[in-house]
Parts: C-alpha cells; sequence; structure tokens
C-alpha cells in the first residue's frame, strides 16, 4: 500500500471559487448535460417567411398517432407519451424491457396573427412539420405609395 499525505485543508480563496465556477460543469451544461438531463426533448427548427410560421421537430421513430398537437391562446403546444413493452421469454430467464419516449414543448406565436383554422401538420421522415399560415393583416404589406396633394 502506498501512503499519500494529505494536504491541510485551506480555506476557500476568491481564486478558488472562481476556479471551480469557470472549470465545473455549469458553464458546460449545454453541452455535456444536455444528452443526460434533456435526452426526451426533441430539438426544433422555427422558421418565418412571408406566409407562415414553421415548426420542426426532430422525432425520429414515432407514428403520426403519437402526437398530440394543441394551440390555446397564442400558444402551441405538441405532446407525446409512447411506451412499449417488449417481453422475451426463455427456459433460463425472463428478460422485460421498457422503452418509454414521452415530452412536451410549448411554442409562443405572436398574438393574433395566426389563421388557426389553416393550421397544418405533417409528420414524413422522423420530422414532424406544423405550418401556422399568417392571417392576411399579418402578411407583409407592399408599401404604399401616397400622393402629394
Amino acid at each position: 500500500m502506498k501512503l499519500i499525505k494529505k494536504q491541510p485543508t485551506q480555506p476557500a480563496s476568491l481564486n478558488n471559487v472562481f476556479d471551480h465556477f469557470f472549470n465545473d460543469d455549469f458553464l458546460n451544461w449545454p453541452t455535456q448535460n444536455v444528452n443526460k438531463k434533456w435526452s426526451n426533448i426533441p430539438p426544433a427548427n422555427i422558421l418565418e417567411d412571408d406566409d407562415a410560421y414553421k415548426v420542426e421537430l426532430a422525432v425520429p421513430g414515432m407514428q403520426k398517432e403519437d402526437f398530440k398537437i394543441s394551440l390555446d391562446e397564442n400558444t402551441l403546444t405538441v405532446a407525446t407519451d409512447k411506451k412499449q413493452e417488449e417481453r422475451k421469454e426463455n427456459i433460463n430467464f425472463s428478460h422485460v424491457e421498457f422503452r418509454s419516449h414521452s415530452f412536451t414543448r410549448t411554442f409562443h406565436l405572436p398574438e393574433n396573427r395566426v389563421a388557426e383554422e389553416e393550421i397544418k401538420a405533417v409528420y414524413e421522415n422522423g420530422v414532424l412539420s406544423i405550418e401556422l399560415p399568417k392571417k392576411a393583416e399579418a402578411k407583409k404589406q407592399a408599401p404604399k405609395m401616397i400622393e402629394i396633394a
């Protein structure tokens, strides 16, 4: 056995506090912990053009029936709760696996700008695409020429 001399405990200095703050995982959580803590939240693309807003979610391995999409007071909510159970039995053991994939994402839309009755959603190749057409008054208008009297 090898003996290691323990360093005496010193009071925390300001430099020590800053070293821990800048070197610990706190500042790296978006890159290091996203897979650990937020793996159920699918990444999203949010696009806007002259005619519509578009939301795309990367959610491979799902079926269109797995999604619940709602719009309530300018808040778009996309949710799913998919559970699978697979049982394999053998002579000497029983093996059970539970798989669950659930998430809820909300997106706040600009007030009174979406034509709610024209919203469309498509799930294709692992991507859920939601198109939210703009109301006529929300679309970019051509500049109006004003005559001088």
